[in-house]
């Protein structure tokens, strides 16, 4: 829904909850089966962009009044057609501004609802961790609307950490008036349009990565103007990356992460660092940097440098030493913990911390596999396929050796070929776009039927179904071509010994195909 949309909305909404649609097949009280209803009554006006539907409540907003109110009508047609009632005191028609799902939608973009924002200026004091966990599940549902708001949370996520006392002194008080007020101060952010001019603002450190999807669109004379924000911490091992290598890496964790804005359109990427660009333009790079090149190559992008100075506004996300709070493990990090976990793993470091083996070795409390004078990591059977598809999927989709030497630099795991070879049969990305080699499936042709009964027959088996109390879980289906006449025959198995028994009594009682 683009800002246009929204010049006149009308909403929409059945009957109350539980007690709302009389279907021609009775009655219903489950809203699973109304929605799967309600999008088959509307499908072709959903197809068409013209209605939203969430759950049971419809959303009209097209660019202009006739084109309004002919979709309305045609609305209340299809509804009367399939006996669908609404509750007038629950539909609301014509509207500039309208709030939907807590927010609050016109032509200058989205924010939170005012109700939500009196509920943030009336929210008590927490006086313990639960009521600072309950305060900041209602606070970060807005964190889009925050500028930095992993930052100015810190001191109440570290109140909810683990043994951890409850002291709510006066970092924690600022924090929590400061997210008070915040929403008060109606911050606007631009409604996505996948037509319009898109750039992504990143910053790297040491500390940290920062970046600011911004779009420029015509209705607010192209000014660019904030649609999300991001922050994250550096891992000990991303930390003492070189800079160049930040500033690779921020741009990779940015367009992750607001992939479904920027797949498929073309957008600039901004950063005060020249040296990324020069750096993707090089043939001779180290692995590392390839495998991000590789990954950025899905995406039509170009590379435009800022001084730092014009970078400010992504530079504080960057450089704060403690930006993001509420993050994920890394990979390797996840990869360490799941060894824990794993009973084959931890039985063979259990016997390394009592000798040797001439197969593992125990490094930092991690088990190692040794082969040919190189140790490689143990993966963890519950995290084979992670590292097959970062081999696999974020190196382009390559070919059974070269994920098989990717993964070998690094990791080991039991059966390594043939797991790699499983999933490399089963990525359907590979199924879609590879060339089929080999032999070509044949046509299919019709078997002549001839004119009389038994000439030919068809047979096949259908199961397994339920197992019986004689053990017959097979049903043996003799068709005659002819006569569409059909013989069952139930039965143990599938093998030939069954299916003899059964043609010899098919042949006896009837006739021999000639």
């Amino acid at each position: 829904m683009n800002e246009k949309s929204v010049q006149y909305t009308s909403f929409v909404t059945p009957l109350g909850k539980y007690e709302y649609l009389k279907m021609p097949f009775g009655l219903t009280n489950s809203p699973r089966v109304f929605n799967r209803f309600i999008q088959l009554i509307f499908r072709e006006l959903i197809s068409r962009g013209e209605l939203l539907v969430y759950l049971d409540d419809l959303l009209i907003a097209p660019t202009n009044f006739p084109q309004h109110i002919t979709i309305l009508k045609e609305v209340f047609v299809l509804a009367a057609k399939y006996g669908l009632q609404f509750r007038l005191d629950k539909c609301f028609f014509v509207y500039y501004e309208i709030e939907y799902l807590g927010y609050l939608i016109n032509e200058h973009g989205v924010r939170p609802s005012l109700k939500h924002v009196d509920a943030m200026l009336n929210y008590p004091v927490p006086k313990s961790s639960k009521q600072v966990r309950q305060f900041l599940g209602l606070a970060s549902y807005f964190r889009r609307f925050i500028s930095n708001f992993s930052i100015i949370a810190k001191p109440l996520y570290d109140l909810v950490k683990k043994n951890v006392d409850f002291s709510f002194g006066e970092k924690e008080q600022d924090a929590f008036e400061y997210l008070n007020s915040a929403l008060t101060k109606t911050p606007v952010l631009a409604i996505y349009s996948p037509t319009a001019d898109t750039e992504l603002h990143c910053d790297a450190s040491s500390t940290g990565f920062g970046a600011i999807l911004f779009q420029g669109q015509a209705v607010a004379d192209n000014k660019m103007k904030p649609v999300f924000y991001f922050s994250q911490r550096t891992s000990p091992n991303e930390s003492k990356f070189h800079s160049f290598e930040l500033e690779c890496l921020v741009v990779v964790y940015a367009i992750k992460r607001f992939h479904i804005y920027l797949s498929g359109i073309s957008f600039k990427v901004m950063t005060d660092c020249d040296s990324f660009r020069l750096t993707l333009n090089k043939k001779d790079i180290n692995p590392r940097i390839s495998r991000w090149a590789l990954f950025l190559q899905n995406y039509d992008f170009e590379i435009f440098h800022r001084s730092n100075k014009n970078m400010q506004h992504v530079d504080a996300f960057s450089r704060c030493h403690a930006i993001l709070i509420l993050e994920s493990n890394t990979f390797e990090q996840v990869l360490a913990i799941r060894q824990n976990t794993n009973e084959n793993i931890v039985k063979i470091r259990d016997k390394l911390q009592n000798g040797d083996d001439k197969l593992y070795e125990l490094r930092n409390g991690l088990v190692y596999r040794k082969e040919n004078k190189h140790v490689r990591f143990y993966v963890p059977e519950s995290m084979e396929t992670n590292v097959i598809r970062s081999c696999h999927d974020d190196m382009a989709h390559v070919g059974l050796s070269k994920v098989i030497e990717n993964i070998s630099r690094i990791y080991w795991f039991p059966g390594m070929k043939a797991k790699v070879r499983h999933y490399i049969d089963n990525c359907l990305k590979c199924i879609e776009f590879s060339i089929p080699s080999g032999k070509k499936e044949g046509l299919l042709f019709n078997i002549p039927k001839e004119d009389k009964p038994f000439v030919t027959i068809h047979i096949d088996h259908l199961g397994p179904l339920e197992k019986t109390g004689s053990r017959n879980k097979y049903i043996f289906v003799v068709i005659d071509a002819f006569s569409k006449f059909v013989r069952l025959y139930v039965c143990r198995t599938t093998k030939s010994d069954e299916v003899i028994k059964h043609l010899r009594d098919y042949f006896r009682t009837y006739s021999k195909p000639l």
